[in-house]
Order: structure tokens, then sequence, then C-alpha cells
């Protein structure tokens, strides 16, 4: 019996050290553009000079992915928040909702995750981190196993993604 707890502990430390590496990669994750290159991207979709303030609230909503931040303009757009009129774009502020678009993909990739799963990749997205796996686990209503393969699911499906070190 002594020897079946060893190995037990020695499985569930190796599984912590896998959860804290993966954790360590999505909380590091970072694959859009800078903020730079989505005034530059926006500039470009608009066929005007970019405001700062729509370039600062479309990074912010995007954290710089292209076709996110596409979507964003789009919807800003047809929501009035920004016209352009004569070459100059305006920004006249206000919120947008997630794009359709948007929304309907990461519905989509999120049903194809089992509940729990997709419970906690909603938690890590309502929190806005995804650095704590007791967290998740507390707010999902779930193991840490679960967090952990929820994450690496989470990956497969590119609604998350990582970035070595």
């Amino acid at each position: 019996m002594g020897g079946e707890g060893v190995r037990s502990a020695t499985v569930l430390v190796g599984r912590e050290a896998e959860l804290d590496q993966l954790l360590r990669a999505v909380r590091g994750a970072r694959a859009g553009l800078g903020r730079r290159a989505v005034g530059e991207l926006v500039t470009s979709l608009l066929g005007a000079a970019a405001p700062d303030e729509l370039v600062a609230d479309v990074a912010a909503r995007t954290d710089g992915v292209p076709l996110l931040v596409e979507e964003v303009v789009d919807a800003h757009v047809r929501a009035g928040s920004v016209d352009v009129t004569g070459g100059v774009a305006r920004w006249r502020g206000g919120t947008v909702l997630v794009p359709r678009s948007v929304r309907g993909m990461v519905e989509a990739r999120l049903e194809s995750l089992p509940g729990p799963q997709r419970d906690v990749l909603v938690a890590g997205a309502v929190l806005g981190q995804f650095d704590s796996a007791g967290v998740l686990a507390a707010v999902a209503r779930c193991d840490e196993k679960t967090v952990s393969d929820a994450l690496s699911r989470g990956v497969d499906a590119d609604l998350l993604a990582t970035r070595a070190g």
C-alpha cells in the first residue's frame, strides 16, 4: 500500500507540473499584432487615418488578432461609432457588441467541447485570465484535470493560443 501512495503522489506531482507548464504558455499567449500594426490595419480598412481612440478600442477588444480587428472595425462602421466621410475618419465613441460572425465562430468551437471544458474556458474568459488552475477549477466547479484538459482542447480548437517561454 505504501508503494501505491508514492506512485499516486508522483503522478499527481507530474500532472501538476504539466498543468503549470500549460498555464504559463496560455498566460504568455500573444499572437496578435502590436498597437502600431493594428492602427495600420484599421487605417487600411477605413481608407482613412484611424483615430487614436478607435485604434485603442480595437486593440483592446481584439488583442491584435487580424480577423477580429477586421470584424470589430466593420461592426463600428455599421453601428456608426466611426464615420468615414471625405477620406477622414471620425470616432464617435460608444461600444459595439461582438460581431455576429465572431460570436458564431467562437460558439461553434465551444460547442465541440464537453460541457465541463466549455465551463472552464468561459470562466477564464470572464475572469480575463487563465493562469490559476485552482481559481478556474473553483469558478467552473470542476477538478484541475478538467482545467488542464480544457486548456489543451481550447488550444486545439483555436480558442486559446500559446507561446513558448
